[in-house]
């Protein structure tokens, strides 16, 4: 033995084990920051694109632009936009993103309040459901193909016009449970304004 103590290094391995997190944590919101500049920039091109209708060429483009973008913001795993039918009062699939063909087809029309998306119409507002397996938006059937698809965890924003009519939904998925963060959700309201502004 040389006499050393074998921890007279702990504090030094801890120390750097700090600067690690901190350098990591630096990292996070360096990437975080760009996140958002590419965000910011995607809202000006939605923007830009304020005067194209659905009934153009490059309208089913948008709408899968402005779905992709929400996925991003929101962390998710599949997303959709559905628009409003005021004379049926239903909600129709017209973009999507993840989902396999049993989910397609079981959600395409939607009325009722068996979904995250139907309950959200109904209330006009945002619905969040954490853990599909144990929350009441969704009956048996629904909650069947919705965990058939992979999705554990979803939230619906209701596309309105400033006048105050809803035009359509927007809902992003994840495979694991969960809520998106605050900012996130602050980013998909923003992202739903700018939809409602094609969508009028």
């Amino acid at each position: 033995m040389n006499g050393l103590n074998p921890f007279a290094n702990g504090n030094a391995i801890e120390r750097m084990r700090l600067r690690v997190k901190e350098a990591q944590t630096r990292l996070q919101n360096t990437n975080d920051l760009i996140r958002r500049s590419n965000w910011m920039v995607a809202f000006s091109d939605i923007d830009m694109t304020r005067e194209q209708t659905l009934d153009s060429n490059n309208g089913a483009a948008t709408l899968a632009y402005v779905l992709d973008l929400a996925i991003d913001i929101a962390e998710a795993d599949f997303g959709n936009i559905q628009l409003f039918d005021r004379a049926e009062c239903e909600l129709r699939i017209v973009a999507t993103k993840g989902f396999d063909t049993e989910f397609l087809d079981y959600f395409a029309v939607v009325r009722g309040s068996d979904s995250a998306c139907a309950v959200a119409m109904q209330q006009s507002s945002r619905v969040i459901v954490p853990d599909v397996r144990n929350d009441l938006c969704f009956d048996v059937k629904s909650r069947e193909i919705v965990l058939r698809a992979g999705v554990r965890s979803v939230q619906s924003t209701p596309v309105i016009s400033p006048s105050g009519r809803l035009l359509g939904m927007l809902s992003t998925h994840r495979r694991l449970p969960g809520k998106p963060s605050l900012a996130s959700l602050l980013l998909l309201d923003r992202l739903a304004r700018r939809a409602a502004r094609l969508l009028e």
